[in-house]
């Protein structure tokens, strides 16, 4: 494991209120710390963004059904995941 012994932080995010009241930052939370567990990383800190309220819109302007990276930051670099 490439990954084993690095230092991670945790962002989170949502851009509803029934995202903030319902599951999402719990599910993110738990996939993200399994991830980091998994990897035999070492998790400094989780930030949370339970009131950003921004919005990914398409190339002409409508609404996009979702939009995500994920990515790893360590001291040594990144390495995104997916998107």
């Amino acid at each position: 494991m490439f990954r084993e012994g690095k230092k991670c932080v945790i962002y989170i995010r949502v851009s509803t209120e029934n995202q903030v009241d319902g599951f999402s930052l719990d599910a993110q939370r738990n996939t993200l710390k399994k991830f980091a567990e998994r990897e035999g990383m070492i998790l400094k800190e989780i930030y949370e963004d339970a009131d950003n309220g921004w919005t990914i819109y398409t190339e002409d302007g409508s609404l996009s059904a979702q939009w995500e990276v994920h990515l790893v930051v360590t001291e040594d670099g990144y390495e995104i995941l997916s998107y």
